[in-house]
This record gives C-alpha cells, structure tokens and sequence, in this order.
C-alpha cells in the first residue's frame, strides 16, 4: 500500500545559513515598511494618481514569499517508485486515473508529479493531501494546454498501477520539457528528494518604472523612499545565488516573469511551481486561495 511507501520518503530540507536566515529577515523588515509608507501616505498617493499603482504594490508584496528549488537523484527509469514526486517520468496511473488523453484521444506529456502531502511537510505551507500532477497537451488541441490532476494519495495504490506507454517517448515531445531536464527515452528520471531554501523573492513587474516616470515627470524628490525600497525588494537582493539546482529551470514559490501579462493579472492567485525553457517560453503553475491550482504558459 502507499501508506509504506510514504514513510521510506526523503524528505530532505537544504539547511539555511545564517546568511540566508538574515536575507529572510530583512525582506520581511522591508516588506513591512513598504506596506506602512503606503498606508501612511494613502493621500499624498491618490492626490498624485498613484492609487491604482498603490493597489498593485500591495499585490506584488503578498505574492512574494520565500522560493524552493528542488532536490532531485538519477534514478534509472525501471527502479523508479513511481509513487513518489518526480520531473517527467512515468507519472502514476492506474485504472481509476488512467493517462491522459486530448480530444483526439492522444496521450499527453506528462511534465511532473508533486506529493503535497510531503511537500507541506518541507516548505512549511499547507498545501493539501494529494499527488499533483501536470500533464501537457503537445498537440495544442485545447486554449489552456496544461492539464493538472490532483489524486487523493489514499486511492494511490502500488497493486493498482497500471504500465506506463513508453511510446509516449520521442524526440518530437522532446520540445515540450526544459532542455536541463532528462528526458525518460534516456531510461532515467529525475526523483525529487527534497528543496532547498534561496531566499525572499517577489515576481517581475513594471511598478517601478511607473514611479520612475513619476518621477521624473515631478522634476525628482518624488516618493524617493518609496521607490528605492521597491527597487531593493524587487530586484532579487534578499535572494541567494544557488550553486548546484539552478540547471533545473524551475523553482517553488515567489517570483515569476509574467510574458504577455502583469504579475498582478494573476492576482490573488500565487506563484507555486516557475518552470523556465518550457516550449520555447515559460510556464506557471498558480495556487488559489482557495486551494486548487491552474496553469498557464506563453512564449
């Protein structure tokens, strides 16, 4: 039963340094300053049109948060328990949650399997007691071509497995994953082990230039408090520069590059998986507040 295999997990959490731990502290002193200049100054803001950009900061510092890369080990692709989280792979099937298919009844490409169960555990964050996983429609048959699953990870059952089409396997669905990742036809996958803390960081947006023209615009002396804090927590700095995960382009939680839109359109919607070098674009993969997930890309 899965029960057994849930408690064989690795459930590795990267140690922060106290480096980081300062890092993590500071973006939440200047996350806090920002939010009481805004308050504190809601009339000087509004009398110079700035109540919708005021709006929209607020926005970008509650989707901030303290971001994850993930901890993986090669494991050929016939060991591999695929009960557990991995990046593509033979994702779990069985009878009950059969491969996905599009309208034209093709088997989708299955891009990666997160046990949220074990993943709360390591971030800290309450994100239920399912298996994600997301699956991708390479034909483009759909307008949102990303297909998320979530299993009760009660009804994953190893005696319910069902095998897996290798055939699903080609250098045409090759594109469809980022080039860092291993592509299964290689008889190896990528098993998630655990993640591993980098910091505070916030999504891309283009609030700053909107008070630098501001700025300029007044001849300077323009709200220079709060631009400068805006620019410190927008640019990366209470983040560190991760040595050894970064060639897996993708990162749990906090920044995003938005193509084709604002950050704040997803709003409240936040960040919980960034996966870069996705079909020549990038994609994301959102959690609603109210708990259930969606997923959009765009290149």
């Amino acid at each position: 039963m899965l029960e057994k295999q849930l408690h064989d997990r690795q459930e590795i959490i990267g140690e922060k340094s106290e480096e980081l731990i300062e890092k993590l502290l500071q973006a939440k002193r200047i996350k806090e300053k920002i939010y009481q200049y805004l308050e504190s100054n809601a009339a000087e803001l509004k009398k110079d049109g700035l109540t919708d950009t005021s709006r929209d900061i607020k926005k970008i510092l509650e989707m901030g948060d303290e971001s994850f890369h993930f901890l993986t080990k090669i494991i050929s692709n016939g060991d591999i328990d695929r009960t557990q989280s991995m990046l593509c792979g033979p994702l779990y099937c069985s009878k009950e949650f059969p491969h996905p298919i599009n309208r034209n009844g093709t088997k989708l490409i299955p891009i990666l399997q997160i046990d949220l169960k074990w993943l709360s555990g390591v971030s800290e964050k309450q994100l239920g007691h399912k298996m994600l996983q997301l699956w991708f429609d390479h034909e483009l048959t759909d307008s949102d071509c990303g297909i998320i699953r979530q299993i009760p990870l009660d009804d994953m059952r190893l005696d319910s497995l069902i095998e897996f089409d290798e055939e699903i396997w080609s250098d045409n669905n090759r594109q469809w994953i980022p080039g860092s990742w291993i592509y299964p036809f290689e008889k190896r996958v990528r098993q998630i082990t655990g993640v591993i803390s980098y910091g505070f960081t916030v999504p891309e947006s283009d609030i700053e230039n909107i008070l630098m023209e501001h700025y300029y615009d007044s001849g300077g002396d323009f709200h220079d408090e709060l631009f400068e804090d805006l620019m410190d927590f927008q640019c990366g700095s209470f983040a560190l520069n991760d040595k050894c995960t970064t060639d897996l382009e993708c990162h749990l939680f906090g920044d995003f590059y938005p193509i084709q839109m604002a950050a704040t359109d997803f709003y409240p919607n936040t960040l919980f998986i960034s996966i870069n070098d996705f079909a020549g674009g990038r994609a994301q993969i959102f959690k609603s507040p109210s708990g259930g997930f969606s997923f959009h890309a765009a290149n």
